[in-house]
């Protein structure tokens, strides 16, 4: 239907702008650093993931983040390793 040429749009839009979005280049370098790869790689994985949200609607919003949730407040939750 239409919300889904809407959804594509904007996942285009998205798509061809990751390369200047402050979001996607700290989580790129923080990724890209830490386990040594191009920053290409985790830019264009993170553009894919919010698109397949985008495209899922709010109803995948919501089953997304109810079950990212409990796994970020685990992490944060937890003292960081002594090195």
């Amino acid at each position: 239907g239409l919300w889904l040429t809407f959804a594509a749009g904007f996942g285009a839009m998205i798509f061809s702008t990751w390369f200047i979005t402050a979001q996607n280049y700290t989580v790129s370098e923080a990724i890209g650093t830490t386990f040594n790869i191009p920053f290409i790689v985790p830019s264009v994985l993170y553009v894919i993931g919010i698109y397949i949200v985008i495209i899922g609607g709010i109803k995948k919003v919501g089953k997304i983040a109810a079950f990212l949730t409990p796994i970020m407040c685990g992490f944060f939750s937890c003292p960081a390793p002594s090195l």
